[in-house]
């Protein structure tokens, strides 16, 4: 399945997920994130580090911290709030892809942090397409 339909799918998924656990009385996410995904579109194979911002904002009543971050893999580092994050508050988790050493191909990372808030886990998604100069001409 190509890069682009699976952001759709898992756009879809996430939007469906959100209006049922809304229904079933979760209410709103505590962490409103702007985008889960960044696409990173065409990059070099190999071409050193990219960096994507995911911003957010506080929607609870209360403080909510972002306790840890678990990565895919080693390629994915993510840097995120040490402190409590106050409501109204923005804030934002920056990772850090590492496309050195990495064959060409698609990309598709996730980053879960874990929450004090609802939901407990929040999936970050890195997305796109490495190139070599072999794969450019199709």
């Amino acid at each position: 399945m190509p890069a682009r339909m699976r952001i759709i799918a898992v756009l879809a998924l996430a939007s469906w997920f959100s209006a049922t656990w809304a229904a079933e009385g979760g209410g709103a996410p505590c962490l409103e994130f702007t985008d889960t995904v960044c696409d990173l579109g065409r990059i070099a194979a190999g071409s050193g580090y990219h960096e994507c911002r995911f911003e957010f904002v506080n929607r609870a009543d209360s403080a909510v911290s972002i306790v840890g971050a678990l990565s895919a893999c080693g390629c994915t580092v993510p840097t995120y709030p040490k402190h409590p994050v106050a409501p109204g508050q923005r804030g934002v988790v920056t990772v850090t892809y590492d496309a050195s050493g990495r064959p060409a191909g698609e990309i598709d990372k996730t980053i879960t942090l874990i929450t004090t808030g609802r939901p407990e886990r929040i999936v970050l998604r890195i997305a796109g397409e490495a190139f070599t100069l072999q794969n450019t001409l199709r």
